[in-house]
C-alpha cells in the first residue's frame, strides 16, 4: 500500500448523520447513515496519505470518528 492509492473501506454504518441547518433534503435510504437502513454495512472510498507499521493514514473517508471498520480493500 502506497501513498496516493485508492482504498475501499467497509464500515459499520450504525450512526445517524446530523445535517447542518438549511441542508436537509430528501435522500435515498442507501445514501443515509440512519440506523434503520436495511443493511448496516457502508462503503467509503478514500485515498492513502501514508503507512507507518500497521497504521494507515487516509483522507476523504465518509465516516464519523470511532466508526468501526470491518474491512479495507485496495
Amino acid at each position: 500500500m502506497l501513498a496516493g492509492e485508492a482504498l475501499a473501506v467497509l464500515l459499520l454504518g450504525d450512526q445517524l448523520a446530523a445535517l447542518a441547518e438549511g441542508q436537509a433534503h430528501l435522500r435515498g435510504v442507501f445514501a443515509t447513515r440512519a440506523p434503520v437502513r436495511p443493511n448496516l454495512i457502508a462503503l467509503s472510498r478514500c485515498r492513502v496519505l501514508g503507512v507507518q507499521g500497521n497504521v494507515i493514514e487516509i483522507d476523504g473517508i465518509d465516516a464519523f470518528a470511532d466508526t468501526p471498520v470491518l474491512d479495507i480493500k485496495p
